[in-house]
This record gives C-alpha cells, sequence and structure tokens, in this order.
C-alpha cells in the first residue's frame, strides 16, 4: 500500500526539478541573449569607432588640404602684393630719377644759359668800353687838331697881343666824364673860331688900336686854354678808366 506522503514529497521533488531545470535552460537562454546582445552592441560600437574615425580622419585630412590651400593663398597674395609694392616703388624711384633728371638737366640748362648770359654781356661790356674809349680817342684827336688850327689861328691873328703869353684864368674844372668834358672843349674852339671870325672885319681898323682887339683877344686865349686843359684831362681820364671798365667788364 502507497503511502501519500512519499508520493507528495516525489512530486515535489520532480517539480522541484523541472523547476531547476527549467530555470537553468531560461538561464542559459538569457546568458546567450546577454552574450548575443554584448556582442552585437560590441561590434556596433567597433564599426561606430571605426566609422568616427574613419570619419575625423577624413575631416583631419579635409582640413589640412583647406590649411594648406589657405596657406598657399595668403603666399600667392603675399607674393602678388610684394610683387605691386616693388613695381610701385620702382615706379615712384623712376619717376623720381626721371624728374631728378630733368631738373638738374634744367638747372644745368638754366646754368649754362645763365653762363652764356653772362659771358654775352661781358662781352657787350667789354665791347661798350672799348668803343667808349675809342669813341672818346678819336674825338679828343680831332678836338686836338681843331684846337691846334684856332690856336695858331689866333695866334697869327692877334700877333703882338700878350693874351696868349700871359697866365690864363684856370678856374676849376669840375668832375664829369670825359664825353662831357669833350662836348665843352669843342663848343668853346667852336666859339673862340666863331670869335675870330666876327672880329677879322675890325682887325684892318683896328691894327693900329690894341685895346679894340684886347678882349676878343683874351677871351679867345682863355677859351683856348680851358679847352686844352678839358682836352689833357679827359684823355688822362678816359685812359685810366679803360682798363678799370675793362676788369669791371670780365668780373661782372
Amino acid at each position: 500500500m502507497n503511502n501519500p506522503g512519499v508520493n507528495e514529497m516525489l512530486e515535489c521533488l520532480d517539480a522541484l526539478k523541472n523547476a531547476v531545470v527549467d530555470f537553468a535552460a531560461r538561464e542559459e537562454k538569457l546568458n546567450a541573449s546577454f552574450h548575443a546582445r554584448t556582442s552585437a552592441g560590441q561590434t556596433a560600437w567597433e564599426v561606430e569607432t571605426r566609422h568616427l574615425t574613419e570619419k575625423m580622419g577624413e575631416q583631419i585630412d579635409g582640413a589640412e588640404i583647406f590649411f594648406q590651400s589657405a596657406i598657399e593663398n595668403l603666399q600667392l597674395r603675399f607674393e602678388r602684393r610684394k610683387t605691386r609694392i616693388a613695381r610701385a616703388h620702382n615706379n615712384v624711384r623712376n619717376r623720381i630719377i626721371s624728374e631728378t633728371t630733368a631738373e638738374e638737366t634744367r638747372r644745368q640748362q638754366q646754368n649754362q644759359a645763365a653762363r652764356q648770359e653772362s659771358e654775352q654781356q661781358k662781352e657787350a661790356e667789354k665791347i661798350a668800353a672799348e668803343n667808349d674809349f675809342q669813341e672818346s680817342s678819336r674825338r679828343i684827336e680831332e678836338l686836338r687838331a681843331a684846337w691846334t688850327e684856332v690856336e695858331h689861328d689866333a695866334r697869327k691873328a692877334f700877333r703882338g697881343h700878350g693874351a696868349f703869353n700871359k697866365s690864363p684864368d684856370e678856374k676849376k674844372i669840375p668832375a664829369a666824364h670825359e664825353s662831357e668834358m669833350l662836348d665843352e672843349a669843342g663848343q668853346l674852339i667852336s666859339e673862340s673860331r666863331k670869335k675870330m671870325g666876327e672880329a677879322k672885319g675890325g682887325f684892318l681898323g683896328a691894327i693900329f688900336n690894341r685895346s679894340e682887339t684886347a678882349p676878343v683877344a683874351a677871351e679867345v686865349a682863355n677859351n683856348l686854354a680851358r679847352a686844352k686843359r678839358l682836352l689833357d684831362i679827359a684823355e688822362t681820364q678816359a685812359t685810366a678808366r679803360h682798363p678799370q671798365d675793362l676788369e669791371n667788364a670780365e668780373t661782372g
């Protein structure tokens, strides 16, 4: 006869055993599922990591290419700017050199023109000084010849009068250019010749009356004496002034 307590115990043990087996199976299934999910996650992580690494490498390469391109562009811009600056510098330098050369040429031309003008002016002044001296010399020679002729005629006409043997009235002759002295000397010689011409008509009637011809003789004698002094002073002055005028013309 069976013992109901034992059977129940056996049933309980079978149920426990089944439960343990079922639990173990379920645990194994859970472990397998866990391992599968873990392996898939690891694989996904590795894939994602590789993807991110590759993408980051591509970005780094792209950045390096962009950076290198930017550097090359900057370098190109720098070279172009340097070229423009160098060209502008050369243009300015050439313009300054050209302007300086033009200014120097203009200044040299002006200096040369000034020197030529100065030389021409000096030559003109020397010619003028020489012409002035030659003209004075010519006039002095002509007036001396006229004075000699008039003085000879006067002495002959007023022979016997002592006017030409007396010391003439030597009035001071003021300083003046020799041309003015020669003008005065020529006027005195002309007046003396005129006085003699006017007096000739009365010479025959007054030949025995010297008192009538004495004033004319004295005036002519004084005029000729002053004219001779003027000629002497003018000649001395012109001769002394001539080399000084030439030197002044040379030195400017």
